[in-house]
C-alpha cells in the first residue's frame, strides 16, 4: 500500500506518547477511518493535513488530563533533582572520597542519580515512560538554554573582550552534563520499561 494511503507515521508516533489513556485505541481507530474517508474524497494531501491538525487537537486535550499534568511535574522535578542533588552529595562525601578527581567524582554521581531516577520514576508512572523520558529531556533542554542565556547575558555584561581557559571549556562541559543527565536518565526508564515488558518466570 502507497505511503500516502497510510495516516503520517509521524502523528501516529505523538499520539502513542500517551498509549496508557483509556480511549487512545478508540480515538486512533476513529482518525484512521476518518482519514480514509478524506482520502478518498478530497486526496492524500488534504488527508494527511487534516490529521496533523486532529492529532494535535487530541494532544492538547491529552496534554490538560491530570495523568498528564503528573508527568509535567515529575519530569520538572527529577531535572531539579538532577541539577542540585549531584554537587550536594559530592560535597558532602568529599572528605571520604578525596582521591579521586573532583570531575570524575561529579560525573559518577551524576550517572548514580539520573539512572536511580529514571528506575524509579518510571516505576511509579507505569505505562507513561515515553512521556516521561520526554518530558525530562524537553525541561533539561529548557534548562540548559536558561544557563547559556544568563551566562552569555553576564559574560557581555561584563564589557571584557579577553577568554579565560575556564571560558573556553564551560560550554562544554555544560552539554556534557545536559547529555549525561538525558542519556542516564533515559537508559534507566528503558531498562525498567524493557524489563517490565519480560514474560514472568514460572
Amino acid at each position: 500500500m502507497p505511503e500516502s494511503t497510510n495516516p503520517p507515521k509521524g502523528a501516529h508516533l505523538l499520539l502513542s506518547l500517551f498509549r496508557s489513556e483509556p480511549d487512545l485505541p478508540q480515538i486512533e481507530g476513529d482518525l484512521s477511518e476518518e482519514f480514509h474517508q478524506h482520502l478518498l474524497a478530497s486526496g492524500p494531501h488534504t488527508a494527511r493535513r487534516w490529521y496533523w491538525r486532529e492529532v494535535f487537537r487530541n494532544l492538547w486535550v491529552f496534554t490538560k488530563r491530570p495523568r498528564s499534568i503528573q508527568v509535567f511535574a515529575v519530569g520538572a522535578l527529577c531535572v531539579a533533582i538532577f541539577r542540585f542533588a549531584p554537587p550536594l552529595s559530592m560535597g558532602l562525601m568529599r572528605n571520604k572520597l578525596s582521591l579521586m578527581p573532583r570531575g570524575l567524582l561529579l560525573v559518577l554521581f551524576q550517572v548514580a542519580f539520573g539512572l536511580a531516577l529514571g528506575v524509579l520514576m518510571s516505576l511509579m508512572l507505569r505505562g507513561r515512560e515515553s512521556l516521561l523520558r520526554l518530558t525530562f529531556a524537553g525541561f533539561s533542554a529548557i534548562w540548559l538554554a536558561h544557563t547559556i542565556g544568563y551566562w552569555l547575558q553576564h559574560s557581555t555584561m561584563a564589557g571584557s573582550f579577553t577568554l579565560s581557559l575556564r571560558d573556553l571549556f564551560w560550554p562544554g562541559q555544560l552539554f556534557s552534563r545536559f547529555f549525561c543527565a538525558v542519556i542516564v536518565f533515559w537508559i534507566g526508564s528503558l531498562w525498567m520499561e524493557w524489563r517490565r515488558r519480560q514474560p514472568a518466570a514460572v
